[in-house]
């Protein structure tokens, strides 16, 4: 949308295209500013950078904000409460409230709006009805170090990263299959006046089969599993366990699969005996590029796998 040296063109965009209310950005002849943004009928993403300290107002709004911080510090006032957003925490703004954004030098973040309706839908059917007691209101604060929160990040990531390359290319129903996907996340991440809901039915209502596919993952994570054998194991189609997954526990059965193979790639590094590498365990763990594991593990821990080995090593 805008990549840009003049303050006024980026507080320009975010008023016309953003639909902010206000934005202030101070004088400063370092400043670059660079803003993206794909509308889609249910989910929006968006990636906005500041070369220094911005603040922004946005009415109340029909959809759902969530601030992804990538890099620097910001801070969202909403609803009574400051949030502070950085790498391991992300704010949630609700639908009717307004907001104020306070984005500190070198910000950078991935915004994710989800429309109300979209959210209202995708409860209704997880539940079978939808509750009574209004609308849905969100708390702010999303911590990176929550299992859901890290699903529902590395989803928007790989979602951002697939817009980026072929957002012109990508056929609408696999758009669409994203969209639910990132909702279904996101209302299993986030804390609101439903979740009670939402996780009593998760843990209480996952059918059978989605209980027998964990169980068989964990107990041969260090093996090749691929969805036939999963498939055969539990006795139903592809489509229908990959469905249950998504509704009971908000991510897919490669999701939990990779899961339990960084939390035993995680164990063995924590216990390494002399000679013990990085590449080693990933290879016993099933990752066959050390790089992506690498990768996979720092978004898992928050930490790289050879800052593991290496405090193991030193005890």
């Amino acid at each position: 949308m805008v990549r840009t040296r003049d303050p006024e063109v980026m507080r320009d965009a975010m008023l016309m295209r953003f639909g902010a209310s206000s934005c202030y950005i101070p004088f400063d002849p370092s400043f670059f500013g660079r803003a993206n943004f794909v509308a889609y009928p249910a989910v929006s993403i968006g990636f906005c950078s500041y070369g220094s300290e911005a603040t922004v107002q946005f009415p109340e709004t029909d959809y759902v904000r969530l601030q992804i911080g990538l890099r620097g510090f910001a801070s969202t006032c909403s609803g009574g409460q400051t949030t502070q957003i950085h790498p391991d925490c992300s704010c949630i703004s609700s639908p009717d409230q307004t907001a104020t954004l306070r984005y500190g030098r070198g910000y950078e973040q991935l915004l994710l709006r989800i429309e109300r309706t979209a959210l209202d839908q995708q409860l209704s059917r997880i539940l079978g009805f939808l509750p009574k007691g209004g609308a849905l209101l969100f708390e702010p604060a999303l911590r990176a170090d929550q299992p859901h929160a890290r699903t529902l990040r590395q989803m928007v990531l790989f979602y951002a990263a697939q817009l980026q390359e072929h957002a012109t290319t990508l056929p609408p129903l696999l758009i669409a299959e994203f969209e639910q996907a990132i909702i279904i996340a996101f209302l299993y991440a986030s804390r609101h006046n439903c979740s009670d809901l939402l996780r009593a039915d998760a843990r209480d209502g996952a059918p059978a089969h989605v209980r027998r596919a964990e169980a068989f993952i964990e107990a041969n994570w260090q093996q090749p599993i691929t969805i036939e054998k999963l498939t055969t194991e539990t006795g139903v189609s592809s489509r229908t366990l990959l469905r249950a997954f998504l509704r009971h526990r908000g991510y897919t059965p490669h999701t939990f699969l990779k899961r339990t193979r960084l939390n035993g790639a995680r164990k063995m590094l924590e216990a390494a005996a002399a000679g013990t590498s990085v590449t080693s365990v990933a290879f016993v763990c099933g990752f066959g590029n050390p790089g992506h594991f690498a990768k996979d593990y720092r978004l898992a821990f928050g930490e790289l796998p050879s800052d593991t080995l290496s405090r193991a090593k030193q005890r």
